[in-house]
């Protein structure tokens, strides 16, 4: 039995236009009062009203928490990841394709967790989320 590494490799990308990197729209984001916790992720996110606009994720750890730019870069590693492999159930048909989001994911804790534990909460903000929007 052979598998198409480029058939399924293309379901589970997280390319560059998936990706929030405007600082306006980033605090654009912060400034609007929805978002959904799952300790240790909160999710801040906005209804974009663009017309042929993309969901768009940012990942952000607090320097507070974490000093050291090794510790962060990990985190944030691990979150991505966790989006990447979960991207695909909020992106379903049944989901709103009116209503694309611009997100950031926050990390809250004060310690870095396992990656299951970030992969689990990662799947029910995604879910919450497609509740929400739907």
């Amino acid at each position: 039995m052979t598998f198409s590494l480029s058939a399924m490799g293309r379901k589970y990308r997280f390319p560059a236009k998936f990706r929030l990197k405007s600082r306006k729209s980033i605090e654009a984001v912060f400034a609007s009062n929805e978002s959904v916790l799952c300790h240790p992720l909160l999710c801040r996110y906005r209804i974009i009203t663009d017309v042929g606009a993309q969901p768009e994720a940012a990942f952000a750890v607090p320097k507070k928490n974490f000093r050291k730019s090794v510790e962060r870069n990990r985190i944030k590693r691990l979150m991505r990841e966790a989006f990447r492999l979960n991207r695909q159930e909020f992106l379903q048909p049944d989901a709103n394709p009116n209503a694309p989001l611009q997100m950031v994911f926050v990390y809250l804790d004060r310690k870095i967790s396992p990656y299951n534990i970030i992969h689990q909460q990662m799947s029910r903000i995604l879910t919450s989320l497609r509740q929400k929007v739907s």
